[in-house]
């Protein structure tokens, strides 16, 4: 007769912080309510920086469970090291839901050593959109780190700027976007080129006089849209919807069907 084994599992956590992140954890994974999570915290690049001649790959995958849809993200890439507290990387991003989209990522960042524990970095990126005619993500930021030897810690304080499908382009109102997305039907005369308005319901909207050169309508709802004199050069009309639209004295040249 085989004799029945008992084994003991002793999890021995002495710092209480991650005690009190294990217990939370564990919560989450038993509870059947839905739960959300968000980053709060921005990812600024820190001040490490390679040396000549290394190379890293790098895989980043982000996972958006909480959208209607849902939405994964696969992100390889390649950083150099160049010497000279300069590094530059380069990779193409995809992102995974109903409408696929491809993204680059061109990065670049200077550490200038002040001392043996301070360091000034600067930086940006800069993420142009493969998939749809979209004017580039962009991405600036500069940090001051002070290196604390006794605790072997860093206090890092610096800013940022951020523009999500935003460049300099005098032929883009951010607010007449946002009114867009508001449900705004009147846009005559909206300065939009390179907007992206992929898959939008666009439908009794009036953009007579626009600008939307380049601009994505990709299987756009355009239905009783009117578009007299409107710009619409190299625009992207693929799959658009266009029963009842109007689009009297628009420039159309090089635009897709």
């Amino acid at each position: 007769m085989k004799k029945a084994r008992c084994y003991n599992i002793i999890l021995k956590i002495k710092n209480p912080f991650f005690l009190i992140v294990f217990l939370f954890s564990v919560c989450l994974i038993l509870s059947n309510q839905k739960v959300y999570a968000e980053q709060t915290i921005i990812n600024i690049p820190s001040s490490e920086v390679l040396p000549a001649e290394n190379i890293i790959f790098k895989e980043s995958n982000r996972f958006n469970s909480h959208l209607d849809n849902g939405t994964t993200t696969l992100t390889p890439s390649v950083i150099f090291g160049v010497g000279h507290g300069l590094e530059f990387a380069t990779g193409v991003g995809t992102t995974f839901n109903d409408n696929n989209i491809i993204r680059g990522n061109f990065s670049a960042k200077k550490v200038f050593f002040l001392g043996s524990s301070t360091r000034l970095t600067v930086g940006g990126s800069i993420n142009p959109y493969f998939s749809a005619n979209s004017t580039p993500d962009s991405f600036l930021y500069t940090h001051l780190s002070q290196r604390i030897k006794k605790t072997r810690t860093s206090l890092t304080a610096g800013a940022y700027v951020h523009g999500q499908k935003s460049m300099p382009n005098e032929d883009f109102n951010q607010e007449e976007f946002d009114s867009l997305l508001k449900g705004e039907k009147n846009l005559i005369g909206a300065k939009l080129e390179e907007a992206n308005l992929q898959g939008m319901d666009l439908s009794g909207r009036d953009f007579s006089g626009a600008d939307l050169e380049k601009a994505n309508l990709q299987n756009a709802n355009l239905t009783n849209t009117i578009f007299k004199n409107t710009d619409l050069e190299k625009a992207n009309l693929k799959g658009a919807k266009i029963i009842g639209a109007i689009f009297k004295g628009a420039e159309l040249e090089f635009a897709t069907w």
